[in-house]
Formats: structure tokens, C-alpha cells, sequence
């Protein structure tokens, strides 16, 4: 229940009625209500029912579901957003995107599919 802050790095599983924030290394899936990965590297699947925050130096490997992503970092795995994905400059993307909206900035990189549908 509530939220969840690592600041060391950690395997296992989290499953979060909050927000989870990851400040190191990690090993795991992850379920919750809100994600911000910062300037660490996360190995495992992300299903997220609200918004999700991948930091410029942050890296997922695994698949990323969530209703909003912000990405500033690199994704490699599948990423499906219902509502708005948003890459910054420094976004790197190797996977397939579903997503309701996208905004993509100049120097953000995607290597696999798009697909865009509205809800």
C-alpha cells in the first residue's frame, strides 16, 4: 500500500497502490499507479495505470504499459499508452509503439513500429 522509493539497487517484484520511484538499479515487474525511473537502469515488464516518467540517463529493458509515458531515457521492449506518449530530444526507443497521441521531438529515436488509435 502507498508509495515506493529505492534508493539501492533491488530484485524481486513491486506491486504499488502509489507511486513507485526508482533511483538505482533494479531487477524486477512492476505494478502501480505512477512510475519515475531516474538515472538508473530497470530490467522488467511496466504495467502502470496513471503516468510513467523515464528520466534522461534511465534505461528499461522489458515492456512498458501505462495511461501516459514520458520519456526523456531509452526503452527496449514494446510500449503501450493509452493516452498521450511523449519523447524528448534524448529518447531512444527499440521496440513497437501503441499510443493514443504521440509528441516526438527532434533527435528522439524510434526503431519499430507506430501505431496510433484513439480511444
Amino acid at each position: 500500500k502507498g508509495d515506493v522509493e529505492i534508493a539501492g539497487s533491488f530484485s524481486g517484484e513491486i506491486e504499488a497502490d502509489g507511486n513507485v520511484t526508482l533511483r538505482a538499479d533494479a531487477t524486477c515487474n512492476i505494478v502501480a499507479a505512477s512510475l519515475n525511473v531516474v538515472s538508473c537502469h530497470l530490467s522488467g515488464d511496466c504495467n502502470i495505470s496513471g503516468s510513467a516518467t523515464i528520466s534522461e540517463n534511465s534505461e528499461i529493458t522489458g515492456n512498458v504499459t501505462a495511461e501516459e509515458l514520458l520519456c526523456s531515457g531509452t526503452i527496449t521492449g514494446d510500449i503501450v499508452v493509452k493516452g498521450a506518449l511523449v519523447l524528448e530530444n534524448s529518447a531512444r526507443v527499440y521496440g513497437n509503439i501503441e499510443a493514443g497521441s504521440i509528441t516526438m521531438a527532434r533527435g528522439a529515436v524510434i526503431k519499430g513500429t507506430v501505431s496510433m488509435e484513439h480511444a
